[in-house]
């Protein structure tokens, strides 16, 4: 993760939208290797994707929010970036931890289905961000 966001991203010319899709289409390539195989090398390549995914992401979030918004509401943006970020961190390993107890896979397809609704909502916002400009011209 920490050299995807160093090094790769630096390089990269990817938009916000597009890293959001592609790292949560890893992560949920990590997640089902994850929940099929039960070979170690095939956890290394999930949790390898997942480091790319993630490392994807983040930027991705934070840049798209940074751009979606004026220079004088900077300060508010990142702030609930923030926020948001502080409540992932106390209310994933609650809910993960009670999701595991009901069954081991669960934290894995709910996270899954999570970055699939994510991207969901990115393609949404750019087809119809897509269709405006277009309506527009």
């Amino acid at each position: 993760m920490i050299a995807m966001q160093g090094l790769l991203m630096k390089r990269s010319k990817l938009e916000p939208g597009k890293l959001i899709i592609w790292g949560s289409s890893l992560l949920v390539v990590s997640f089902a290797v994850m929940l099929v195989f039960k070979a170690l090398p095939l956890y290394y390549i999930a949790y390898f994707l997942f480091g790319v995914g993630v490392g994807m992401i983040m930027p991705g979030f934070m840049t798209g929010a940074s751009l979606a918004v004026s220079a004088d509401q900077q300060g508010s943006v990142a702030g609930l970036i923030g926020m948001g970020q502080g409540f992932a961190a106390v209310v994933a390993p609650l809910l993960s931890t009670g999701l595991y107890s009901i069954d081991r896979h669960l934290p894995f397809v709910f996270a899954a289905l999570l970055m699939i609704v994510l991207v969901g909502i990115v393609l949404g916002s750019s087809v119809s961000k897509r269709y405006e400009t277009k309506q527009t011209d």
